[in-house]
């Protein structure tokens, strides 16, 4: 499949490439021809006879050089995979195009929620995000990488924010579909206990702060939360009240 869509797009750039580099030549030769008959050997020579080819070799040398650069970078971009409807790797699309494609295709995402002294800690969500924004919800959510275990993708998650704790360790709790206009998710959902909350006062967490539980349901179905936080509160408020 990656050969193929490789070949269509080396086709579809030299297409362009072609056509950019010949209309240009095929009207000046045209007027040439038109206005300024009979040409001369040497000007036929060159406008008929070296040009076109020069033309079509310049194309391919560049599209080439411009192919090879595409891939080079394409190699650091991050992929994400696909999934079916059993949850089945599929496929795989460079992590920014889920903003564009946006619910056509399922994508398996990490959610961790940090529990600590019978609390949740919530922060706001950012702007750039594909769907709620600013909307309070949990601190970590990243996309699986392709090829990359849930072990491995929950390891990066806590690195990327606690990178000097090497004893967190946070435990799954439970796995579900979730998709709307913007976007299509199988979801993974783990629970983080922190014993000292001093680790919360990171400025990675935008507005982030502990909230009990009757704070959270004032505020539930009002458009204040992340719609998928609104769904996993229930869940949440039963692992807290159990540990």
């Amino acid at each position: 499949d990656e050969k193929l869509m490789y070949s269509i797009d080396m086709g579809a750039i030299y297409s362009r490439l072609i056509q950019i580099l010949c209309i240009p030549h095929f009207v000046i030769v045209s007027l040439i021809i038109i206005f300024a008959s009979p040409l001369s050997r040497i000007t036929d020579l060159i406008l008929l006879h070296i040009l076109p080819p020069t033309v079509l070799v310049i194309a391919i040398i560049t599209s080439q050089i411009g192919l090879t650069l595409l891939l080079s970078l394409s190699t650091n971009i991050e992929k994400v995979p696909v999934l079916n409807d059993k949850g089945d790797v599929v496929d795989k699309k460079f992590s920014f195009e889920t903003f564009y494609y946006k619910n056509q295709y399922i994508n398996p995402v990490i959610r961790i929620a940090i529990i600590s002294k019978g609390m949740l800690f919530l922060s706001r969500r950012s702007e750039k995000v594909c769907f709620d924004p600013y909307k309070i919800d949990l601190p970590m959510e990243s996309y699986l990488r392709y090829d990359e275990s849930l072990e491995n993708g929950v390891t990066r998650i806590i690195k990327k924010i606690f990178p000097q704790e090497l004893e967190l360790e946070p435990r799954f709790c439970i796995k579900y579909r979730f998709k709307n206009k913007e976007t299509n998710r199988l979801i993974y959902l783990y629970i983080l206990h922190i014993e000292d909350d001093n680790l919360l006062c990171s400025p990675r967490f935008l507005d982030g702060k502990l909230w009990g539980f009757q704070q959270i349901e004032t505020n539930l179905g009002k458009n204040f939360f992340g719609e998928c936080f609104e769904n996993e509160y229930e869940q949440l408020k039963d692992t807290v009240l159990i540990n």
